[in-house]
């Protein structure tokens, strides 16, 4: 074991707690699960998104040495500096197809970017490249750090939809866990100008910031049902969770009227309110997290990865509800999301991060599949 873990790039010991380990070692033990393992083929996929440099520079001369005593290497990985670096061969996918294959030296970083880029036609669906004008500020963000990922600046304006993007372990998910509490962070965060306490989920939710995660575990309870979902939120200020509670005791029947006016709005199926979340499809167990962080009433939405794992039509609706969601004057969203496609069909302003810092920021009507792709890659 302690073999496997030097291997690696590890600087820790066999005996080390693995609820005290960072994400980057955690990754390096994985890594060294697999290198005991018996065969001649060792497949890595995204091995370096969360590595520092360091490390990540151990990890290959790792593979250098594994590749010299004969053990064949699968290397998947965005970063495009680091395939050049140690591949016999490249073979660049995109939509599930092979594209194009190389052998070492035969394509340069800036052929294999063009490559991966999808060819565009004129057809494509993208929201009103017109200027819109929205309503006052509502969110700031200025030099957040968490977890080795920094952005310096971000503002949400009401009724606008910002995107933050990226590829696999650039940063942009860190951050959003960072904004609604979920993890500890140094920087700033305000709404409405009111600064929020760090690492405090309360804080966050009483400042109107709610966070629907990539998770579909965290962002449902499979065990309950619809209706319980729906109406879980303890940020709701409408009147109507005064119905939900009297002397202490829940009333479900008021409840069961509000989970049956977002079923029927948002098409969630099976149409039954106390159906459990956990027996729904992906695309529905999204649209009942969607339902609850609408009722929430929170004023800064943040949903991470939300059309990951679901149909075409699915996809379809929840865009179209999160495009509804931010019409109101007093309310942002903010979708996190590594689809360039979905952030260009509804994003009013892009985001990018690359290796846990900003790379570019532009309006929707400057931004392109190729452009933000460029702006990625590292």
């Amino acid at each position: 074991m302690n073999e496997a873990l030097g291997r690696a790039g590890a600087r820790f010991t066999p005996d080390s707690l693995a609820d005290s380990m960072t994400v980057s070692e955690l990754r390096l033990v994985q890594i060294a699960q697999q290198l005991l393992k018996p065969g001649s083929v060792l497949l890595l996929d995204e091995p370096t998104a969360v590595l520092s440099e360091p490390d990540s520079e151990r990890l290959l001369d790792t593979i250098r040495d594994l590749h010299s005593h004969g053990r064949a290497v699968i290397y998947i990985s965005h970063r495009l500096d680091e395939v050049l670096e140690i591949s016999d061969r490249i073979t660049v996918l995109r939509d599930g197809k092979v594209v194009a294959s190389y052998a070492r030296g035969e394509v340069t970083r800036s052929e294999l970017v063009e490559v991966m880029a999808r060819k565009r036609g004129t057809t494509q669906a993208v929201i009103d490249k017109r200027e819109k004008s929205y309503g006052p500020e509502l969110f700031r963000l200025q030099n957040v750090e968490c977890r080795g990922a920094f952005l310096d600046t971000l503002t949400a304006h009401g009724g606008q939809i910002v995107g933050l993007t990226g590829i696999q372990g650039s940063g942009y998910s860190e951050l959003v866990h960072a904004i609604a509490g979920w993890v500890p962070r140094t920087g700033t965060v305000e709404v409405d100008g009111r600064p929020i306490s760090a690492g405090s989920v309360l804080a966050a939710r009483a400042a109107g910031i709610a966070l629907v995660p990539a998770q579909r575990e965290a962002a449902v309870v499979g065990s309950s049902t619809v209706r319980q979902n729906i109406v879980l939120s303890p940020l709701s200020k409408t009147k109507d969770h005064e119905w939900f509670t009297r002397m202490g005791f829940r009333r479900p029947t008021q409840e069961k009227s509000i989970a049956r006016r977002y079923i029927d709005e948002l098409q969630i199926h099976p149409r039954d309110a106390e159906a459990t979340a956990g027996s729904l499809s992906g695309g529905n167990q999204q649209k009942v997290a969607l339902a609850r962080l609408l009722e929430s009433n929170a004023r800064v939405m943040i949903v991470e990865e939300p059309t990951q794992g679901i149909d075409v039509n699915a996809k379809r609706e929840i865009i179209a509800l999160l495009r509804r969601a931010a019409e109101r004057p007093d309310r942002t969203v903010i979708v996190a999301s590594a689809e360039f496609d979905e952030l260009l069909e509804i994003a009013d302003v892009i985001h990018v991060m690359k290796l846990g810092r900003p790379s570019a920021s532009y309006p929707n009507h400057e931004a392109t599949y190729n452009r933000m792709l460029h702006d990625a890659l590292p």
